[in-house]
C-alpha cells in the first residue's frame, strides 16, 4: 500500500486485532512520518507505538463515557488518558459532546486530535471551527469543496 500511496500523502491503518509484530516487522523500512496508526484497543495500540515510535498513533475513541464526565473535564481525561498511553492524540466519533471545551485541553497539550466520521456540510465546517488536525470522511470531495479546498 505505500509504495502506491503519491509524495506527501499520508497512510491510515487501523488497527482492529493484534498484528503488532508482523507489522512492525513489515514496516521497518517504511516511512513512518506518512503512518498513523489508529485503534480502539488502547492496549494494542499502546504496543504499537512503542514498536513504531516514528508513526503517530491515535486513540478510537467513540463512546463518550463516562457518561457525567463533559466539556474541558471530557478533554482533560482525554488528554491525560492519552499522555498516560503514550499516544500522539485521539481520533474522536463525531458527535454533539464535541466542543471547543472538550478539544481546548487537548490542543493546549499538543495532542493531534482527529474526528471520524463526518459527512455532512455542517459537521464539517463545524469540526474545521474547532481546529482539529484532520476529519475522516466517506465524501472526499464534497468535503473539499465545502471547506473550500482545492484538489
Amino acid at each position: 500500500v505505500l509504495v502506491t500511496v503519491p509524495d506527501g500523502k499520508h497512510v491510515v491503518l487501523e488497527l482492529k486485532e493484534d498484528v503488532v509484530e508482523p507489522l512492525a516487522r513489515e514496516l521497518a523500512s517504511a516511512p513512518h512520518d506518512r503512518i498513523t496508526l489508529i485503534s480502539f484497543d488502547a492496549e494494542i495500540l499502546t504496543r504499537a507505538k512503542r514498536a513504531l515510535p516514528r508513526c503517530r498513533a491515535l486513540w478510537l475513541f467513540g463512546s463518550y463515557t463516562p457518561a457525567l464526565i463533559r466539556g474541558r473535564a471530557l478533554g482533560e481525561w482525554l488528554a491525560s488518558k492519552a499522555r498516560h498511553l503514550g499516544l500522539d492524540g485521539v481520533d474522536l466519533r463525531l458527535s454533539s459532546r464535541l466542543s471547543r471545551h472538550v478539544v481546548a485541553p487537548l490542543l493546549e497539550q499538543g495532542l493531534a486530535i482527529f474526528v471520524y466520521t463526518v459527512n455532512g456540510a455542517a459537521s464539517c465546517r463545524r469540526c474545521a471551527r474547532l481546529g482539529l488536525h484532520g476529519i475522516t470522511t466517506d465524501m472526499p470531495a464534497r468535503t473539499r469543496r465545502w471547506l473550500g479546498i482545492s484538489t
